[in-house]
């Protein structure tokens, strides 16, 4: 507001009831040009696949049934089907071996208290896929692994060809249990799975907003 040079009365008008001053909307559009301009804004760890401590992943990998940290801070695990892993620079594939109604995924769990409780949130990656629903997911259990789920999700068309997926989502306002984001062939559960059937991500990033903002590169 300006204020005036003489002493002519002014009227300021404010919303009416429709609308409040400063809306969520207005601070989530705010936070997100924020990250687009800011830096270390992705929670996730190594989305770009290019730490590996834990061994050398350039040829394919078997999942197996319990859950394995393979690429940095990446958890790989598939059950009712199999599948295998493998860095294909900058990017992780996972590619079915077997067929079956099961799970082939990998998870990256976040700590619970980096995160804002009640905040809006945006999961994303570069994605592409051969199975149509393949795909990103989010896990947020309140009590336990096996208590109350929010489950959060964006899926593939299954075309083959590179697909920037992102879900949003609002942090329930109650700490979680735990909180884990997961690239997977059925990211919200079991699901058919074909041999053949792939999945390939890069680019994942976890963010404060509600738009997905260029990728974060970090170094070294």
């Amino acid at each position: 507001v300006t204020a005036p040079n003489t002493s002519t009365d002014r009227t300021i008008t404010l919303p009416d009831a429709t609308d409040t001053l400063i809306g969520s909307a207005t601070t989530d559009a705010l936070t997100t040009r924020v990250n687009g301009t800011g830096g270390r804004k992705n929670m996730i760890i190594n989305g770009d696949f290019r730490v590996s401590q834990r061994g050398v992943y350039t040829t394919a990998t078997a999942l197996t049934g319990t859950e394995t940290y393979m690429l940095d801070r990446w958890k790989g695990y598939d059950t009712g089907a199999s599948a295998t892993i493998q860095d294909i620079g900058g990017k992780i594939k996972i590619l079915a071996t077997a067929g079956g109604t099961g799970q082939a995924r990998v998870n990256q769990i976040i700590e619970v208290q980096d995160l804002v409780l009640g905040g809006v949130y945006t999961f994303s990656a570069l994605v592409k896929s051969n199975l149509a629903g393949a795909g990103l997911g989010i896990f947020d259990d309140e009590t336990s692994a096996g208590g109350d789920t929010d489950a959060y999700y964006a899926t593939h068309s299954g075309n083959g060809t590179e697909e920037r997926l992102s879900v949003t989502f609002t942090l329930r306002t109650t700490t979680p249990y735990a909180f884990t984001t997961r690239i997977a062939l059925t990211p919200t559960g079991n699901g058919t799975i074909a041999t053949g059937d792939y999945i390939e991500a890069s680019e994942v990033q976890l963010e404060l907003g509600s738009v997905a903002t260029d990728f974060e590169h970090r170094s070294y």
